[in-house]
């Protein structure tokens, strides 16, 4: 069946087609030979000609031959036709006429076969994104894609770098270097049409260039663009959502390392420094043992530097947040380097007056600083050359995080921005990628955490770092954190030292003995009689038999039950009593309790553990 129309009922021919007309679907009608016989005006408007009446078919479709034999009959054939309105796709129902020809009804079905094969080519663009094959070979693939869809286009994918400034061809089928230099520049370029590749909050994320003859613009190659254009851009947001996801577990898990390591350390160097403090009491200056102790002190402290720097780098470092002005900040760093950098190498300012102030640790702050200004300064080496540092504000939206700071926790708003600039070395792509991790160093004497430090700063602040560099060009470092609006807090007053004297019976709590004892030992020296446990589940139980005490001094981590649930059920028992929480991570990680609580930070000196129990029991502030 033919739409009701009956083919073998049709004579063999018809000069005038006056049989055709009334008919309200394109038809033809072909003689043996293949030729048309038989067309009405839709027909005509279909294939897009003035007179179809003595064309052989194969003349007309290019993948169909001139034999009518080859058209089954009755059945359905598909095949392409080119116009002014380019290739277009039709859907012939075939019958057979007494004289061996054929009648054949015509729909146009290009939307819905281009549609389908997009819908079948986006489904493999995601599969390949999600099997993990690298980008340029996914953007390959749709610019066949587009040439499939557009015969005899040439066509190229460009996408921005990280840094979202430099154009980068990833997929050029059928171009030479010279073409794709010329693309790269992301100006107009004689003979290529230039369309934006967007993300789907606005960012400019590349670009796809087309090259194509004026008889094949058209409807479908504008379809075929626009495809291709959206595919580009989920491909290429897909690909950098990777990278910084990746980028974020590897952070994630060395800075769980880092912090598992510290953490063990500051048990360690507890009751390390601890002891050479009560051994500096014993020997006294004069002694000949002094010297060495001060020694072995100096190395023990360097060493517990290194594991803040590990708490720093995980995040997780005690800080003292304070309204903090940037541009006073900068200026000490200059004075600083002056003294520490080559003679070679100038260090310069380059200060707006008018930016906000920063929520931040002062020092570590000023730690970000000097480690990207002596990275600079490093860059350069023996040669002579220039470090800025620059300073000025700036408003970021959703789309220039999205296209600069990817996969980094920065909320859209208004930013203080730190430049640390030079003329220096540079870096490759690779050396860019593996900077921040810990340990890691281009130089043959470095070591240390300073740039892997300086990110973990950056993310506790919930800021962002931008990176563009080059080998031979230098290296710019953009640190954007969150604008204060108050002015600077003054500096802090020391306190002075609070002698510790007591009486009453004082539980302590560790599972590391060493620690345990060395508190044990302070605080019997200051007239408190001490009981030990060696762990959470000891101490409650210990508390139970042997409570009421006037003061627990206990650590949070430790086996069987940790000292937070531990203190939760001695307050079962005792409400009141007072509890000094110790623990290698900072205080922001402790359980919050009431003026009954109070937290200090491994490894701590044995005055700041007087001053810290002197000010718990006396219900004041340390």
């Amino acid at each position: 069946m033919m739409d009701g129309l009956n083919a073998a009922a049709l004579p063999s021919s018809n000069p005038d087609n006056a049989l055709m007309a009334p008919l309200p679907v394109p038809v033809l009608g072909l003689d043996p030979d293949g030729v048309v016989d038989l067309s009405n005006d839709h027909a005509l408007s279909l294939m897009g000609l003035e007179s179809l009446i003595g064309r052989n078919i194969g003349e007309l479709a290019w993948d169909v031959d001139g034999d009518p034999a080859t058209l089954p009959a009755p059945g359905r054939i598909e095949w392409s036709v080119r116009d002014d309105r380019g290739w277009r796709i039709l859907d012939g129902q075939v019958g057979a006429r007494d004289d061996g020809g054929r009648l054949v009804v015509l729909r146009e079905i290009t939307r819905e076969r281009l549609a389908s094969e997009l819908l079948e080519d986006r489904k493999d663009v995601m599969e390949a994104l999600g099997t993990g094959r690298p980008l340029d070979e996914v953007l390959e693939r749709i610019a066949e894609l587009v040439r499939y869809g557009i015969p005899g286009a040439l066509c190229a994918i460009l996408a921005y770098d990280e840094t979202g400034d430099e154009l980068r061809v990833r997929a050029a089928p059928g171009l030479d270097s010279g073409e794709q230099e010329q693309l790269r520049s992301g100006r107009p370029v004689p003979g290529w049409t230039l369309v934006p590749i967007h993300s789907s909050l606005g960012s400019n994320l590349g670009l796809l260039a087309l090259r194509i003859g004026p008889d094949e613009l058209n409807g479908t190659s504008d379809e075929v663009v626009q495809a291709a254009v959206q595919l580009s851009g989920s491909a290429i947001t897909a690909r950098r959502a990777d990278a910084a996801l990746h980028q974020a577990q590897k952070l994630e898990s060395l800075g769980l390392l880092a912090g598992g390591i510290a953490h063990d350390f500051n048990n360690l160097l507890t009751s390390a420094l601890g002891n050479l403090e009560l051994l500096h009491d014993q020997v006294g200056v004069a002694s000949p043992l002094y010297t060495y102790l001060s020694r072995v002190e100096r190395s023990t402290r360097k060493a517990a530097e290194l594991t803040r720097q590990l708490l720093t780098y995980s995040g997780r470092n005690e800080s003292i947040p304070r309204r903090v002005d940037v541009g006073r900040l900068l200026e000490e760093t200059r004075s600083l380097l002056e003294g520490t950098v080559a003679n070679s190498v100038q260090v310069s300012l380059e200060v707006n007056p008018r930016v906000p102030t920063v929520l931040a640790d002062e020092a570590q702050l000023q730690q970000v600083v000097m480690n990207l200004a002596l990275n600079a300064a490093e860059a350069i080496g023996g040669s002579p050359g220039h470090v800025v540092l620059a300073l000025r504000s700036t408003a970021l939206d959703a789309e220039a995080i999205e296209r600069s700071f990817s996969g980094q926790a920065l909320s859209p708003g208004t930013f203080v921005e730190v430049e640390v600039r030079d003329d220096g070395c540079g870096m490759d792509a690779k050396t860019i990628g593996r900077i921040f991790d810990p340990f890691f160093t281009t130089k043959f004497t470095g070591r240390g955490l300073g740039l892997a430090a300086t990110a973990g700063v950056i993310r506790a602040l919930r800021g962002g770092i931008w990176i563009r560099s080059d080998l031979g060009e230098g290296s710019t470092f953009r640190v954007l954190l969150p604008a204060a609006s108050q002015p600077a807090d003054r500096s802090p007053v020391a306190k002075p030292e609070v002698p510790l004297f007591g009486e009453g019976r004082v539980l302590v709590v560790d599972d590391e003995q060493d620690v345990r004892q060395l508190v044990a030992t302070v605080l019997g020296a200051s007239g408190f009689d001490v009981v030990q446990a060696a762990d959470g589940k000891d101490a409650v139980e210990t508390y139970q038999r042997q409570g009421p005490f006037e003061l627990i001094v206990m650590d949070l981590t430790m086996p069987r039950m940790g000292g937070g649930e531990a203190l939760d059920r001695i307050r079962d028992i005792d409400p009141d009593v007072p509890c000094l929480l110790a623990g290698g991570y900072p205080e922001g990680e402790a359980p919050q309790g009431d003026h009954n609580t109070r937290f200090i930070q491994k490894p701590f000196r044995l005055s700041r553990l007087k001053s810290s129990i002197a000010a718990l029991l006396g219900g004041r502030e340390e």
